[in-house]
């Protein structure tokens, strides 16, 4: 057995390893480090906390008609599917439908009182009825999360809001009213929109 400082001694492996076995090793003995297993499940735990579970919508017949109205609009072109920018993350409100993994959702009611984005920790209980007749009572920044997190997700339009809003004059529009479009010689930055 190799194991001195004897030279001419002989190797034996099973011995070294038996004896390397019966030592204590620090290399091996992990202190300030968490396993991979352990960091796994909490990962898993934490996702599961974060993402509500779908259920069965059992009122899903009085939603049925927003989402056969919704896939109309967006045939005859009266909404449009517009990819998630800063624009339309504001955009979470009731009344307004999404497309998450696929599926089109609509945001049913918000828990307006415990929402507070200016508070930390404080977040919005949501009902989201999605297209395939199911719902979650996800919180609004998990939506948020979700949203930015899938790359295919958007945003489905609201109807074109009329003509003062729409760039293309159609027939049957009439002028309603003027718009006034004034300059100040004021030095006053709100009143002049040429100062810095």
């Amino acid at each position: 057995m190799f194991l001195g400082d004897d030279k001419n001694a002989e190797f034996d492996a099973d011995a070294l390893a038996a004896t390397l076995a019966e030592m204590e090793n620090p290399l091996t003995r992990l202190v300030h480090v968490k396993p991979q297993a352990e960091i796994r499940r909490a990962e898993i735990k934490n996702a599961a906390e974060e993402i509500a579970q779908r259920t069965p919508c059992r009122d899903f017949a009085q939603f049925k008609p927003l989402f056969d109205a919704v896939k109309r609009e967006l045939t005859n072109g009266r909404r449009q599917i517009r990819s998630i920018s800063e624009r339309y993350k504001g955009d979470i409100r009731v009344g307004n439908f999404f497309i998450l993994g696929g599926q089109i959702l609509y945001i049913a009611y918000i828990d307006n009182k415990a929402y507070k984005p200016e508070e930390k920790g404080l977040n919005a209980r949501m009902r989201v009825i999605y297209a395939n007749a199911t719902e979650s009572n996800l919180l609004l920044d998990s939506l948020r999360r979700a949203l930015d997190k899938d790359k295919t997700s958007a945003v489905i339009t609201n109807p074109d809001a009329g003509s003062l809003f729409s760039d293309v004059v159609k027939e049957g529009d009439q002028a309603t009213g003027t718009l006034y479009v004034l300059r100040s010689l004021s030095d006053t930055p709100i009143f002049n929109n040429t100062a810095t």
